[in-house]
């Protein structure tokens, strides 16, 4: 596919409308309530998409529902950033978004794990620079670090990264490119569709997993899928997200990450700065960034700001 400009949605200002919607999962207003309440606080409008709160498939509202939420929360001029959680259906709208229309009217999308098949195929299509790691998660509670970063990221175009954790080297080196990437199933489930495909240029991947819903075979099963089907091919690094708190459960894990990285032979570190833990980071897909990771030490650099101010 011909490389596509990348497109950088407006920052957030004070006052603006954040719509969330719910593609990945159901939801309850109950439910909500708090990280919708803390939106609130932070300054900002909170709305939500007519079909937020439906269980018309029994689970979630259907297929239709949710992406016309999705389309119309695009579509919708008042709104300056759609926000969504994870869950497990996402896909089942991949086909039914406007693409035509993102392009036409940029803003900020951002989610995380199965977030992961919408916010991939978005920015293939379309050149739009979305957001990994903000989830509502991000607001339930807010904490200083998480803060922060929405900050940097979403209102003052910063490309400063404060780590909150100590990165771990798994395989040393350095190397740059876009951001590409996110919960290691649904972006592996990915491959192949008309709507996504690798950047047409160098790319660090951003990749995750949690012991709620793996085990460090599952996760050998899904990174050794990625190796074949080419996803390391012009890749220069890889960050792997928060799996787990349990230092035991840490060290099965970790051989894992050292056998693709051998097979690959590119700079792999492991982080507790995004994922399914308390931090969440938010990383730019679409931008550039730097991965610099010596035996004992790391750096990692945001290359330009990831929003237009």
């Amino acid at each position: 596919m011909k490389r596509r400009s990348t497109v950088k949605p407006a920052a957030l200002r004070p006052g603006d409308q954040i719509r969330i919607i719910s593609p990945c999962k159901s939801m309850t207003r109950e439910g909500i309530g708090p990280c919708a309440q803390a939106i609130a606080d932070a300054g900002y409008r909170v709305s939500f998409g007519e079909h937020t709160f439906s269980m018309t498939d029994g689970y979630a509202a259907s297929a239709e529902e949710r992406a016309a939420d999705f389309n119309a929360a695009v579509a919708d001029p008042d709104v300056s950033m759609i926000l969504f959680p994870g869950g497990e259906i996402s896909n089942e709208i991949i086909p039914l978004i406007d693409y035509g229309a993102i392009a036409a009217h940029p803003k900020i999308i951002s989610s995380y794990s199965d977030g992961t098949s919408v916010l991939n195929p978005v920015t293939y299509m379309t050149g739009l620079v979305t957001f990994y790691g903000g989830s509502t998660r991000l607001f339930e509670p807010v904490t200083e670090y998480n803060m922060q970063g929405f900050l940097r990221r979403l209102v003052q175009g910063s490309t400063e990264y404060t780590p909150a954790s100590d990165w771990r080297v798994i395989r040393p080196g350095s190397g740059s490119g876009v951001l590409c990437g996110g919960y290691t199933v649904n972006f592996d489930s990915l491959i192949g569709l008309p709507q996504f495909g690798f950047p047409d240029r160098d790319y660090i991947l951003i990749l995750e997993d949690h012991e709620r819903f793996s085990s460090p075979k599952v996760e050998s099963k899904w990174l050794n899928d990625l190796l074949q089907k080419g996803a390391f091919d012009r890749a220069k690094a890889v960050i792997f997200g928060h799996y787990s708190s349990d230092p035991e459960k840490l060290e099965k894990l970790f051989p894992v990450l050292r056998r693709i990285s051998d097979r690959i032979k590119i700079p792999f570190v492991y982080t507790d700065d995004f994922g399914h833990g308390a931090n969440m980071a938010l990383f730019p897909l679409g931008t550039a960034a730097s991965l610099e990771a010596g035996v004992d030490s790391v750096k990692f650099s945001f290359l330009e700001p990831a929003v237009e101010i």
